[in-house]
């Protein structure tokens, strides 16, 4: 409280975020958690988060993915659909297990047919919303399907 300073009888300002207004935001925005065994593409998913005003988790396995989301159901989920472990498949019948309807952004740098059948899949478990996009993609591209699930949260 003691950067705020008067302009006015009735106008205060703070000129620098407080602890608890930086907690605040950080409380009040957006989840997402992405999944890839591919470190390079977590951090282009990393940057389209931030850049979409999201606050990001990343996983590099689908193990170390489902220890984070058992922790804290993300508002957004990115994963990769052809991983060492586990497939994409299994990974969207485990999320459904958890009842966690977080919409989903599913990439894959294989042919279009592995993102049908996988949307397909996911509409047929009940996940609320399922969007694609394709290996390499722009970080454009992923900003704006980020912004697109979360103004239709």
């Amino acid at each position: 409280f003691l950067s705020w300073q008067q302009e006015s009888d009735d106008t205060w300002t703070n000129p620098e975020p407080t602890d608890i207004q930086r907690g605040f935001t950080a409380f009040m925005s957006t989840s997402l958690l992405a999944v890839d065994d591919e470190h390079r593409i977590l951090q282009i998913i990393r940057f389209a988060g931030e850049e979409a005003g999201c606050e990001v988790r990343l996983a590099s396995s689908p193990k170390q993915f489902m220890t984070i989301l058992q922790e804290r159901h993300p508002d957004i989920i990115v994963m990769d659909i052809i991983m060492p472990d586990m497939d994409g498949l299994e990974l969207l019948t485990w999320i459904k297990n958890q009842s966690c309807h977080a919409p989903v952004i599913l990439i894959s740098g294989y042919d279009d047919m592995y993102l049908t059948t996988a949307k397909e899949f996911g509409s047929i478990m009940d996940q609320r919303e399922i969007r694609t996009i394709r290996k390499p993609f722009r970080v454009d591209d992923m900003v704006e399907k980020i912004r697109d699930l979360t103004s239709s949260r």
